[in-house]
């Protein structure tokens, strides 16, 4: 029997790209056959709201490696991605955007390495065709990511990769706010890249809106970081330390005889800024409640028409 590459395709949006992308993948899935293996593909809409469904039906009788699914409402990119993984065979898995942007025949190469013996191969970007806004974001992202969060996570960052099957568990299981890519890095094994250049997308336009991408970076934060805790913590000791002085001092005036300090100001100043400070740490405290809550109410990922 031969071993299966499964390859997960959420879909928003993306009636334009689809027909080129299933005939893509019907040549790499060709091309994985001369190397012994087998192609699965599993496409997940997420709520689109143009024909994107009606496109997965056709390209479904078409090719007999695709299976489509369609989700009640937009879900998220990776709700859907983790909605497909839940319905793969494979002995190895891939994440591929629906928007062209990642070539498909990458999958061919990392199917190779997968048979050389790695686990865990990445298509890290070399260099992106995308608005500059899109760069910008990105490469603050990206910096902020290793920086902060995790050092050893690739510097241009990446979204194709494929993962051997067994530790396919891993993501189906984390939270529904955890990214895909990041869960991927965090297991620890030492991933084989592939460099390459991420094209311009040329059918449709991205749905990756600034309030989606600043969701991003919040679950990315409060998902896989203490350190906002951490911060607050530390300013919180600072404060409380700063008023201490504070208060000493104005004992030490009265006590030695000395003009008390007329400091109305200084206490209105002192007084809004420990109130800022202590709506900023409940709402850090929060933003990690509220990620605890959304995972033990156990909503599914992902609901099927």
């Amino acid at each position: 029997m031969l071993k299966k590459i499964s390859v997960v395709v959420p879909v928003y949006f993306n009636e334009e790209s689809l027909n080129i992308l299933f005939d893509q993948l019907a040549q790499v899935g060709q091309s994985l056959g001369k190397l012994g293996l087998d192609l699965e593909v599993v496409a997940v809409d997420d709520g689109s709201k143009d024909k994107s469904v009606e496109v997965l039906d056709t390209n479904s009788k078409k090719y007999n490696f695709l299976q489509s699914y369609s989700l009640t409402k937009n879900f998220g990119e990776s709700t859907a991605s983790k909605f497909g993984l839940t319905k793969i065979t494979g002995d190895a898995f891939i994440v591929l955007a629906a928007d062209l942007q990642d070539p498909p025949e990458l999958i061919i190469e990392m199917a190779k390495k997968w048979q050389s013996g790695n686990k865990f191969i990445v298509c890290e970007r070399e260099k992106r065709k995308d608005p500059i806004v899109t760069k910008l974001f990105a490469n603050i992202y990206y910096k902020f990511l290793t920086r902060f969060i995790m050092p050893n996570y690739p510097k241009r960052g990446f979204d194709l990769f494929l993962m051997d099957s067994k530790y396919l568990n891993v993501i189906t299981d984390s939270s529904k706010s955890s990214s895909i890519p990041l869960i991927l890095t965090w297991i620890g094994i030492e991933p084989h890249v592939i460099k390459y250049d991420r094209l311009a997308r040329s059918h449709g336009k991205s749905k990756w809106s600034i309030k989606k991408r600043i969701n991003l970076l919040l679950d990315v934060l409060f998902s896989f970081s203490r350190k906002p805790i951490r911060l607050v913590s530390a300013i919180g000791a600072l404060t409380a330390l700063i008023g201490l002085i504070f208060g000493l001092t104005v004992i030490y005036e009265k006590l030695s005889g000395s003009t008390v300090s007329q400091g109305t100001a200084s206490l209105i100043a002192l007084v809004s800024f420990s109130s800022g400070l202590i709506l900023l740490t409940l709402g850090i405290i929060a933003e990690y409640i509220w990620r605890i809550w959304d995972e033990v109410n156990k909503r599914p990922n992902g609901i099927e028409k």
